[in-house]
């Protein structure tokens, strides 16, 4: 029997490499990459390029979305001074799993989830808000309430250190790097 397509987000191959494997025992899951909050490019090239090898290790489709890092800005524009975790965080999900859901619509794939809500630095209730949000006739999937958050974590890292999956130290935006 095959299985359903679901387009995932990825923000990272830290944060999709064990929800990928996961997610794959019951969907075929379509590997997304468009996070134009990153600065600077070169920093988004080395997540895409990660994702890409993720999606190639799983034998999955891949589809690189658009950089467009002044789009992202212009999006979230006012709320630069915010803390990490604060009202630019919540508008960044918003843009980012809009662009998603589009992919998602436009690739004729009926369900859609991200990997955003998997890391223990993200609230997982604001991600899943930006995903009702931007789901417009789809179905979001809402990754971490299949599996106890800290454990899933403990055990992706794992992975991901012996796999020597690239790490980055800040979230994405310009404005995350600031301590």
């Amino acid at each position: 029997m095959e299985k359903e397509e679901i387009l995932l987000h990825i923000c990272c191959a830290v944060c999709g490499r064990l929800f990928t494997q996961l997610l794959s025992e019951n969907y075929s899951p379509v590997i997304y990459y468009d996070n134009s909050n990153i600065y600077p490019e070169a920093e988004y090239m080395k997540r895409r390029d990660e994702t890409r090898k993720l999606a190639e290790k799983f034998g999955l489709r891949f589809i690189d979305g658009r950089y467009d890092h002044e789009e992202w800005k212009s999006f979230v524009a006012g709320l630069e001074e915010e803390p990490e975790g604060g009202k630019r965080c919540d508008k960044c999900f918003l843009y980012r799993l809009q662009k998603a859901a589009g992919m998602a619509k436009q690739e004729g794939i009926a369900r859609f989830t991200t990997t955003l809500s998997l890391s223990p630095f993200k609230n997982e209730i604001r991600v899943e808000e930006a995903g009702e949000a931007a789901k417009e006739m789809l179905e979001f999937l809402t990754p971490w309430k299949e599996f106890e958050k800290k454990d899933f974590w403990r055990d992706n890292m794992k992975i991901v250190r012996a796999e020597e999956i690239y790490r980055q130290n800040y979230c994405g935006c310009e404005f995350s790097m600031r301590k």
